[in-house]
């Protein structure tokens, strides 16, 4: 048993594609459960004890490792003493021509900025993402920056065919520091659509950008902040979207 769960550990590629993530606080895992989560393996050291007799008392699936076992296949910098591997609830989108309230990540790299733009979703009505080279959408740490809202997210790793192919019946609305049309006098398009945003650093691909339909840029007065973090930017994007669906 802990063969086969430190093989999995060691290919991060396969975790992903089969739906499986490795949380490592009591909170996230609670989260991925309470959300229709399954554990798989739940390794753990000494210090860990209380928690493998938490979620598998008495299962071959909690196996007891040495600290080091820990120490080299944790993500986060000061670990719990555990690794749950999870396979967690199969939000993957089917068919993405079928999402109403829909985002497109583009190769958006740092966990935390998804988790928190997830976030903002959830709270705005943005239930659906479509990720274009982007870091896992499941992991601890997004799970963190979510406050578990990713466990209840519908999502789908994509290419860029896979949303040229998306693009009948639906508009894509990009986001740029410069450019475009003001959020604050933006009209929505009447029919379905998906606002688009891009990487920390390089902002939305010029792919996709050929794709989209138009262009919002947000203003602000600060002058010597010369952009918002990606995730930021999405609060304030879903909150005037949200907003304008009501007038």
């Amino acid at each position: 048993m802990k063969k086969e769960a430190e093989a999995l550990l060691k290919n991060k590629k396969e975790m992903r594609s089969s739906g499986f993530f490795c949380a490592e606080t009591e909170n996230t895992a609670d989260a991925a459960l309470l959300a229709g989560g399954k554990i798989e393996y739940f390794l753990y050291c000494e210090d860990a004890e209380t928690a493998a007799k938490k979620y598998l008392k008495g299962s071959e699936r909690a196996i007891k490792v040495q600290k080091s076992l820990i120490d080299r296949y944790s993500d986060v910098k000061a670990h719990r003493g555990f690794i749950a591997v999870i396979k967690a609830r199969d939000n993957r989108i089917k068919d993405i021509k079928a999402v109403q309230r829909g985002v497109v990540l583009d190769n958006i790299q740092d966990p935390a900025n998804i988790g928190a733009i997830v976030r903002s979703g959830a709270a705005f009505g943005f239930t659906g993402y479509l990720l274009v080279d982007c870091a896992a959408f499941i992991s601890e740490k997004t799970a963190r920056a979510s406050a578990g809202a990713v466990f209840f997210a519908e999502y789908a790793d994509v290419s860029f065919e896979d949303i040229e192919a998306a693009k009948d019946g639906c508009e894509f609305i990009t986001t740029a520091v410069k450019g475009g049309e003001a959020l604050e006098s933006f009209r929505l398009p009447a029919g379905r659509f998906m606002p688009v945003l891009g990487n920390e650093g390089h902002g939305v691909s010029k792919r996709l950008e050929a794709l989209a339909s138009g262009t919002i840029r947000i203003d602000y007065p600060g002058k010597k902040v010369e952009s918002l973090n990606v995730s930021a930017a999405a609060a304030i994007l879903f909150y005037e979207m949200a907003r304008k669906e009501r007038v």
